[in-house]
């Protein structure tokens, strides 16, 4: 009885140190973020809230979030894509996540680079 109560004890604390790092292998683009784009003729800030359902929100920096759409990721691959056919395709790396940004048709407008700002998607959208 003592030796089966220690494999589970044993087991739960492996559980809880990989279901975290199995969660974010799964979900690598979720949290806050913070970035320009090249079309822009003054330096504007934009932020994005990328959610672990599959949408995001995005508008202005400060001024709240106006627009939004879904994402997808494959492999390094990261794709925003809003309800229009406007999306960011870009190659996302750690914190980092930067690419072109396409009409509908695929003709590229410009460049974009953003950072993470934070992990939680919840945690700063009151601010973006």
């Amino acid at each position: 009885m003592i030796m089966r109560n220690r494999r589970f004890w044993v087991a739960s604390l492996l559980a809880s140190c990989l279901v975290p790092q199995a969660w974010a292998q799964a979900h690598p683009a979720v949290g806050a973020w913070i970035g320009q784009v090249s079309w822009s003729t003054q330096p504007v800030f934009y932020s994005w809230q990328i959610n672990a359902d599959g949408t995001f929100s995005s508008g202005r920096f400060g001024r709240g979030h106006d627009g939004g759409g879904v994402w997808r990721v494959n492999g390094d691959r990261l794709t925003l894509k809003y309800g229009d056919g406007f999306r960011y395709e870009g190659t996302l790396s750690g914190d980092s996540y930067s690419g072109s940004a396409l009409h509908a048709d695929g003709r590229e407008i410009g460049r974009f680079s953003m950072s993470r700002a934070s992990d939680d998607a919840d945690e700063l959208a009151e601010d973006y």
